[in-house]
């Protein structure tokens, strides 16, 4: 057989492969023809729950923007990890995506089955929203800042309740982080859910809580309660002469927030095109004012790179208050 025929051969098996692939590239709409079919937006929290007031709003604007229905799919459990699985395991095309919060690194920490790794199987699309929040406490507490707080606590070991939302929530991680740097023994309390830790807080069974500051500012301005500090990396716009913890010698700058994922290995142009979307319907003034206000909400819309870096520091945050709250995986 002649070696130009040989040669031919040879190359056959590579130039099938390359032309498969142009083909199935092609096969794919471009960014700018996305979306053609429905888009499905996973929420990780019960119907009517966290987040919903959120997503639903932002779902329908990328709708009536893109031209194709954005569904909210809420699929809760596992604090989180379900419906985040859902994305993280799903067709990298463009038609799932999820939103969730911190838990997305702290559940890395602290379940030992988790069926997904964040990092590898998610691609950051944007950081939506800054969420509100403070420790709080009752308003007999003879302290009104972190510093009287942490004071009384040491002349006072043992007497002071904080009530949190459950073992390992964002509220339990914030007190033991405290604790452990200020050196001071306060008794956790958790209860299952919000709604009994605000209540437990006004009847004074526990003394002091973390919460979403829409939850409690009724709370802050009829004077039932007071806002003791903010875990954030700046003050509230909502209460402005509240102090961060950084502002009061503590070294961590936590932030509450929900952002937007895609499964890995998802066009960069889709992605791209999803958070310019988002970033637009985040700035408008209108959805501001009728959406993201009244949930004390702080609208982000940052770039899929800004939100990477984001994440980065974030999971080392995580990592601090994970072991700091001596929290073993289960």
């Amino acid at each position: 057989m002649p070696f130009k025929t040989l040669r031919q051969l040879a190359l056959f098996p590579a130039l099938c492969l390359a032309f498969a692939g142009t083909a199935w590239a092609q096969g794919q709409p471009p960014a700018q023809d996305w979306p053609t079919r429905p888009v499905t937006l996973v929420v990780p929290y019960a119907p009517g729950g966290v987040l919903d007031g959120l997503v639903r709003p932002l779902a329908q604007r990328l709708s009536e923007s893109l031209g194709k229905p954005f569904v909210v799919e809420n699929r809760a459990g596992a604090n989180t990890a379900i419906g985040t699985g859902v994305c993280a395991r799903g067709e990298p095309t463009g038609y799932t995506f999820c939103a969730t919060g911190s838990s997305v690194w702290t559940n890395a920490l602290l379940q030992k089955n988790l069926p997904y790794d964040p990092v590898k199987d998610l691609a950051p699309v944007t950081n939506l929203v800054f969420a509100d929040g403070h420790i709080v406490a009752n308003s007999s507490v003879p302290f009104n800042d972190l510093k009287g707080m942490v004071a009384y606590a040491k002349a006072n070991p043992g007497k002071l309740n904080f009530g949190s939302f459950g073992e390992g929530s964002t509220a339990h991680m914030f007190i033991e982080y405290i604790k452990d740097r200020a050196g001071v023994d306060i008794v956790h309390v958790p209860y299952k859910g919000a709604a009994p830790v605000i209540q437990a807080t006004l009847a004074n069974e526990v003394q002091m809580t973390y919460m979403a500051t829409g939850a409690v500012l009724q709370h802050i301005k009829s004077g039932r309660m007071k806002a003791i500090v903010a875990p954030a990396p700046q003050r509230s716009p909502f209460l402005p002469d509240v102090p961060t913890l950084a502002e009061e010698g503590f070294d961590l700058k936590p932030s509450a927030w929900f952002g937007l994922f895609a499964a890995a290995g998802t066009p960069k142009p889709i992605i791209d095109r999803m958070q310019a979307e988002v970033r637009k319907i985040l700035q408008d003034p209108k959805f501001r004012e009728q959406v993201l206000t009244p949930q004390f909400y702080t609208p982000v819309g940052n770039t899929p790179e800004e939100f990477a870096e984001f994440g980065r520091r974030e999971r080392e945050i995580a990592a601090t208050l994970v072991r700091v709250s001596r929290l073993k995986p289960e």
